[in-house]
């Protein structure tokens, strides 16, 4: 459906947010969904996001597709911290309005 989270660090407020988006087809325009809402505070100097497809029969295998039906679509961010590799993640279930729901760190 087009729609996609999009997070992002804020400097000035040392916060870290995620908004979700849709692009509607027609107008080839982005609509705000959710609000951008923090997701932690404190300096970050990188946010990375991925998110689970939606199910294809053509481009899955049945494992992949069996993994999909059982625990839905999923979006993971990842947040850097000032010491090398360790970081923060954060994982979202996503309903069937595009928002994310059940959040875990």
């Amino acid at each position: 459906d087009n729609a996609f989270t999009y997070t992002y660090h804020s400097g000035n407020e040392q916060l870290t947010k995620q908004a979700v988006l849709r692009l509607d087809p027609v107008s080839h325009k982005l609509v705000l969904l959710q609000k951008p809402a923090t997701i932690a505070s404190g300096f970050t100097p990188f946010v990375s996001t991925v998110s689970s497809v939606q199910q294809r029969a053509d481009l899955q295998t049945a494992e992949q597709q069996q993994l999909f039906h059982r625990h839905g679509h999923r979006v993971f961010s990842f947040l850097g911290s000032q010491r090398g590799a360790r970081g923060q993640g954060r994982i979202c279930g996503v309903g069937a309005d595009a928002l994310p729901f059940g959040c875990k760190d």
